[in-house]
């Protein structure tokens, strides 16, 4: 793998990495949708305060 290639490659992991937002732009809703019953279940069990 040469420098050129590095780069391309680094290019293109930067630009995956920062579509992240758009995605959760885009679907981020219906996951919390998805998943707030499990949500809620879970922060059901925990205590309500914790001692150290």
């Amino acid at each position: 793998m040469g420098v050129r290639d590095l780069h391309i490659l680094i290019v293109v992991l930067c630009f995956a990495i920062l579509l992240i937002p758009v995605a959760l732009l885009i679907w981020g809703k219906k996951a919390r949708l998805a998943t707030a019953k499990s949500y809620m279940e879970m922060a059901r069990r925990q205590p309500t305060h914790r001692e150290f």
